[in-house]
């Protein structure tokens, strides 16, 4: 019994010390991370729903300040675009993210990647909300979903219905 309690105990110990931010991340989760681009888009009304190429990139997150706000960029290979990211990150990591992309647009309706995998959809119509996610023990996963307008086949015809649009974005710090 002994032994276990020790070996608890100096588990502990070790994962307290590798705690160096304010929210349990080494710099509070600030660096730069690799990472993929998965959107998948669905369109209810007509059962339609298709998976688009995964890609590539990177976000450089700055360290947090007192109020839990925080700055950044992201870049996407292939010139599928880069743009600024901001938003706020509590102490255990959770982050929700208000702008990524055009400063003056909400999240993911100005991103060159998006806009070259979808060139059927209406951007300009295009409606999101916060993106949410967490960044911990370098890592960083991130979920964003805009609602626009997009062509689609419907058996012999063409119709163009409320898509949502949900990307993915996960990975590590390098």
């Amino acid at each position: 019994m002994r032994s276990r309690y020790v070996w608890v105990l100096a588990a502990l110990v070790a994962g307290c010390s590798s705690m160096t931010g304010s929210n349990g991340t080494s710099g509070g989760g600030a660096g730069s991370y690799d990472v993929f681009f998965q959107p998948t888009m669905t369109a209810a009304s007509i059962n339609g729903s298709a998976t688009l190429p995964q890609t590539l990139g990177t976000i450089s997150l700055g360290a947090p300040a007192g109020d839990g706000s925080f700055s950044g960029s992201f870049s996407i290979n292939n010139d599928g675009g880069s743009g600024t990211i901001a938003g706020t990150m509590t102490t255990g990591g959770s982050v929700t993210i208000t702008r990524f992309g055009d400063p003056n647009l909400t999240p993911l309706t100005a991103v060159t990647f998006l806009e070259t995998a979808m060139p059927s959809c209406d951007f300009t119509q295009a409606v999101s909300g916060a993106m949410g996610g967490v960044v911990r023990n370098g890592d960083i996963a991130l979920s964003g979903a805009l609602t626009l307008p997009c062509s689609w086949t419907d058996g012999d015809s063409t119709v163009v219905v409320p898509t949502v649009v949900t990307v993915q974005v996960s990975g590590s710090r390098h």
